[in-house]
């Protein structure tokens, strides 16, 4: 995979004349996780002005409490601001015949954004791995941007019978950072994501 980055960074660098270094192509390709480490870092914004995402789930004694801390506007009027803010939803269906057996799934997944995350291009991979027992996706297709690796939508088609889309999760704990923040090494989450699906058997 890092072998992968740094033939786009200098496949990027030999065709433009703009130059691009490692650290701003692991920003472009951590599309996902930049903001939440914005929140992470962001030591000079105080407590209340934090970025804040509410979830659906505000009957929730914790989510209501965690509201009220943040916010003094009603509930509904935070969730229709937060909401012209947020970026994936999936939806799964199960097909099932007349005996209640199952016959298919069926799964949609959508992003929506500003314009700026309009200009798409929908990727397919193909490698020859020379390690191919413990690698079980060696064709993915999936819909991405320029200059990533990984979908960054989140919607993957794998050949190991796979398919692979996320919703945007929303963190309303912020103290789940500090264990994240222990962790000695890391590793984008690109990296992560595209990892996961090569090896990755069946969905548990």
């Amino acid at each position: 995979m890092q072998a992968q980055t740094d033939g786009l960074l200098l496949g990027y660098n030999a065709a433009s004349e703009g130059k691009l270094t490692m650290e701003e192509l692991y920003v472009l390709n951590a599309d996902g996780e930049v903001p939440e480490l914005m929140t992470i870092y962001a030591e000079s914004v105080n407590e209340a002005g934090r970025r804040f995402r509410f979830s659906r789930k505000s009957g929730n004694s914790f989510v209501s409490s965690l509201f009220r801390k943040y916010h003094t506007r009603s509930v509904k009027q935070v969730w229709l601001e937060k909401l012209a803010h947020e970026h994936c939803s999936a939806m799964l269906k199960l097909v099932k015949d007349e005996e209640g057996d199952i016959q298919d799934l069926l799964v949609g997944h959508t992003t929506w954004d500003d314009y700026s995350e309009m200009v798409r291009i929908f990727k397919s991979y193909s490698f020859e791995f020379f390690n191919n027992e413990t690698l079980h996706a060696v064709n993915q297709t999936f819909s991405s941007y320029a200059g990533t690796l990984s979908s960054t939508d989140d919607f993957y088609l794998i050949n190991s019978h796979l398919v692979v889309l996320e919703t945007t999760i929303e963190i309303l704990n912020e103290n789940i950072y500090n264990s994240v923040l222990k962790e000695e090494k890391q590793i984008p989450d690109y990296m992560r994501i595209v990892i996961s699906n090569r090896l990755a058997k069946n969905a548990p």
